[in-house]
């Protein structure tokens, strides 16, 4: 297991890994935590062939392209955490994120910081299920989906909202497979539009 923090002093030009490995093995339990300046994406875990999974990706402040909790090309990506403290990701968040294997029960919590889209995981043609999303703060300047596959099916995930305003806000979305039992749960703050 790999502990990754990189301080407010901190700089990276390309991309962070907690843990990477190319085709060997597992990548698992890792952790890595930002506070600087990361010209790239940030990894809890990232994998070429082999599973992705109990890896946890923190940023607390500082600055990044994409937040991933755990990537596999076409492993899977299981029980990856990220947690949004504070800090601007210019782009998208994703608790797990797969080319062709699937993604279960990846998580993905904000308090602060800023984004563009929070995702509980995203899988190009495995399924996914079982993914959570939790807002209690922070500003989202897209929105939120439980989970997302082009192909793939999207059963059971969830979105948990409170406190700000958001534009968009589903369940989980599949562009051609199945999206079932996903749920929406809002507590308190704005949503422009709505989709379980």
């Amino acid at each position: 297991n790999n502990k990754v923090i990189i301080e407010a002093e901190g700089s990276i030009n390309g991309n962070a890994y907690g843990g990477v490995t190319i085709d060997v093995g597992k990548v698992t339990g890792n952790e890595i935590t930002n506070s600087g300046t990361v010209g790239g994406n940030i990894y809890g875990g990232r994998a070429s062939t082999v599973d992705v999974e109990n890896n946890i990706l923190t940023m607390n402040e500082g600055s990044s392209t994409h937040l991933i909790g755990g990537y596999s090309k076409d492993g899977n990506s299981l029980a990856n955490v990220v947690k949004i403290n504070g800090g601007i990701v210019a782009r998208n968040v994703y608790g797990g994120e797969s080319g062709s294997g699937y993604t279960e029960n990846n998580k993905v919590m904000m308090a602060g910081g800023s984004v563009n889209w929070l995702l509980g995981a995203y899988s190009k043609s495995g399924n996914v299920n079982r993914n959570t999303v939790e807002v209690t703060g922070g500003e989202i300047r897209g929105g939120i989906s439980g989970g997302e596959s082009t192909t793939g099916n999207v059963k059971g995930n969830k979105v948990n909202f409170n406190n700000i305003s958001v534009d968009t806000i589903n369940g989980g979305y599949s562009a051609s497979g199945n999206a079932n039992e996903n749920e929406v749960n809002i507590d308190s703050g704005t949503v422009n539009w709505i989709q379980g």
